[in-house]
């Protein structure tokens, strides 16, 4: 056995191989944590076999002029597209608890953005701020949740694509228009719309590509 393979079987032992290699793994993500200031915080697992992310997040609400929720993201420049199968887990929790497709141009709770939320009664719709502390307006989609859901950029236009759970996205349903600077956050997000409480999502079938 040479020195570097006792080296690297001492510390698997000791369980510190994961740090030494880059810490969690979070997939196509390179980060996570909160937006705003929700009471309690949330967490992100990934399963590498499956290819699912279970996202855990509190927070009072994400809309209006501010946001408070959990996100795992990626920084991206260009135009993209963003898709994933979203269900909400638990029974009970605020109806408008959403699990959701972002993108922002900051981790500040009042950043422009835009998302695809899907909510606790299954209402989806396209939502977005198009400048800091400015108000969230929105679009409903005609189908409810759970469903498959994407969100693409082309220059400063947003696109929302649902489709039934396990279905293929094709034609974009809504759209609007937010002007963002390159680098902007691109992720997944879960707000609880209830500061005291943490809700959970399961996102699968997650794709994340440049166009």
């Amino acid at each position: 056995m040479s020195r570097l393979t006792r080296f690297l079987v001492l510390l698997a032992a000791l369980g510190c191989a994961g740090n030494l290699w880059g810490g969690e793994n979070l997939g196509l993500f390179e980060n996570q944590g909160e937006a705003g200031k929700p009471g309690k915080a949330g967490s992100v697992a990934f399963d590498p076999a499956t290819q699912v992310y279970l996202v855990a997040g509190g927070g009072a609400n994400m809309w209006a002029t501010n946001d408070d929720f959990h996100f795992v993201w990626k920084r991206l420049s260009g135009d993209f597209s963003l898709a994933a199968d979203i269900e909400m887990l638990g029974a009970g929790g605020d109806a408008h608890r959403k699990a959701c497709l972002v993108v922002r141009q900051s981790l500040s709770p009042d950043s422009a953005y835009v998302d695809v939320a899907v909510h606790g009664n299954g209402l989806i719709a396209l939502q977005w701020r198009e400048q800091a502390g400015g108000l969230t307006r929105g679009t409903q989609a005609k189908l409810t949740g759970p469903a498959r859901v994407g969100l693409e950029r082309r220059g400063e236009e947003f696109f929302m694509t649902v489709a039934p759970k396990g279905g293929r996205l094709e034609n974009p349903e809504a759209s609007t228009r937010v002007k963002l600077a390159d680098p902007v956050y691109v992720g997944l997000a879960v707000c609880a719309h209830n500061d005291k409480a943490l809700e959970k999502a399961r996102f699968s079938r997650v794709e994340l590509a440049p166009k």
